[in-house]
């Protein structure tokens, strides 16, 4: 918009001479001749009484001739400050320019920013010029011609207005950037957190590794995690001894047959020959391997037609017992699971576990009352309670006997035998299925069968005293009925 503000005229007085005009009477004498207006410059003013032509204000001349003064161009200039001057015919305009007006003795510039006279866009800002005024876009917004100021997107601009490893997020005329979880910093820089440093970011089994933004925990080489640690492969299950298939309803149970990790009785059930065991013979009837029935492997220990030993002398340090398992009043459990065999079943077995100290000296002893186990495998269980200190060796016996008529019949079989110190707990799972709870070892436990079909695997967990934990699978066959 603009402003014309126009000054009073002002103008300038020449003075012309005046004009006599003298003649002479018919006597020679000269005479006066009358004076004539009309010889007076139309910018000129005429006084017939004075006789004299004057040049009206904003003219210049000697009356008879008058020429405009071109008051823009006199050193004194007439206009006011900051106006513009326009000469006229005999007079002069002050013009103040658009976006001025007359202040006092001055044209001064219209402020339309503080008047409210601008029409910028929203998200800008009015700035004053001279005479007019500009409309700047806000910080974070740019002017797109037609619409008007719209925010920039600046998590879309090149370069990256934040650390690389940063979230950006834009909004209206602004963005802020944040380090990602992982990273610390102010957003413009990240620095990554190597979260290995705390004792917290890996459960102490894992083995932990620190990447950008992260860690990972992994589990040792010969280990698997079980969701809440790594386990060791360790200890045995056996369903049924390889007959792994049950047709059953959602609920039914299915016996499950354990050796707990760290069974320090090498070769406890045949699988590898007698060799690991020393076999006392009555004459020169031996224990032997047999693969008639069994429930671990491929092979259950087979006895003699008369009585005969079976023995192991361990140490149980050796076979990574910490000292904690055998003292303060510890109680240690011998098992095995035995059968006699046909045809009238009439073999007799009983064992015998003995705990000596390190040099081998006998501390405790206990044995079982010669029993028949039957014609199904029976668990065979034998304790030393209130173990005394020093304990640090043990030797199982195994003591079995044909008793049956018939020449040429075989003698009882024996399976899995174990020792297990106190403290040890059980789980398990079928498939991707969730963990039992934690129940106290028991080489013989129930497992609830889903009600689905087809086969799935078997896993069972142990948890050692020290809560070291081992990994131990089989398969198992469903037909839900």
């Amino acid at each position: 918009m603009g402003w014309a503000k126009y000054l009073t005229r002002a103008r300038w007085l020449a003075v012309a001479g005046l004009l006599a005009f003298a003649g002479c009477d018919d006597g020679g004498t000269p005479a006066t001749k009358a004076f004539d207006c009309a010889s007076c410059s139309p910018n000129a003013t005429c006084d017939s009484e004075e006789k004299t032509c004057t040049c009206n204000d904003g003219y210049e001349g000697d009356g008879a001739t008058c020429t405009d003064v071109d008051e823009c161009t006199a050193a004194n200039f007439p206009c006011l400050t900051g106006s513009t001057c326009l000469n006229q015919p005999g007079s002069f305009q002050c013009i103040c320019g658009n976006g001025y007006e007359i202040v006092g003795s001055a044209c001064l510039d219209i402020d339309e920013c503080s008047r409210g006279l601008s029409a910028c866009p929203p998200n800008s800002a009015c700035v004053n010029t001279p005479g007019f005024y500009d409309c700047q876009c806000n910080k974070g917004y740019a002017l797109q011609p037609g619409v008007g100021c719209v925010d920039v997107d600046e998590c879309k601009a090149t370069p990256f207005p934040c650390d690389p490893a940063a979230n950006c997020t834009n909004s209206g005329g602004s963005f802020a950037c944040a380090c990602p979880s992982g990273y610390t910093g102010d957003g413009k820089t990240c620095t990554d957190v190597d979260e290995c440093q705390s004792p917290d970011a890996c459960n102490p089994t894992f083995d932990c590794t620190n990447k950008p933004g992260g860690h990972d925990c992994t589990c040792p080489a010969g280990s698997t995690s079980d969701g809440e640690r790594c386990a060791k492969p360790g200890g045995e299950v056996s369903i049924q001894y390889g007959d792994a298939s049950f047709s059953a309803s959602s609920g039914a149970l299915a016996v499950v047959h354990l050796i707990a990790p760290l069974n320090p009785l090498a070769n406890n059930g045949g699988e590898s020959g007698i060799d690991s065991w020393d076999s006392a013979a009555c004459g020169s009837d031996k224990w032997d391997t047999s693969t008639l029935d069994r429930i671990f492997g491929d092979a259950a220990f087979m006895g003699t037609s008369c009585p005969a030993s079976l023995t192991q002398l361990v140490d149980l340090e050796a076979a990574g017992w910490p000292a904690s398992w055998l003292e303060s009043g510890a109680t240690l459990r011998l098992y095995a699971v035995a059968r006699a065999w046909p045809p009238n079943f009439g073999d007799s077995l009983w064992l015998e576990l003995d705990a000596l100290d390190k040099n081998g000296k006998l501390l405790k002893t206990n044995a079982q009352t010669p029993a028949k186990p039957g014609n199904a495998w029976v668990l065979q269980t034998l304790k030393l309670e209130a173990l005394p200190a020093g304990v640090r060796k043990a030797k199982v016996t195994v003591y079995g006997q044909h008793l049956e008529d018939s020449a040429g019949n075989l003698g009882p079989l024996v399976d899995g035998v174990q020792l297990v110190a106190p403290g040890w707990q059980v789980r398990t799972k079928i498939g991707a299925g969730n963990w039992t709870g934690w129940v106290p070892f028991a080489p013989e436990t129930e497992v609830k069968l889903p009600g689905i079909s087809g086969q799935e695997t078997l896993t069972v967990e142990f948890e050692a005293p020290t809560g070291e934990r081992y990994l131990a699978s089989d398969s198992i066959v469903i037909a839900v009925n």
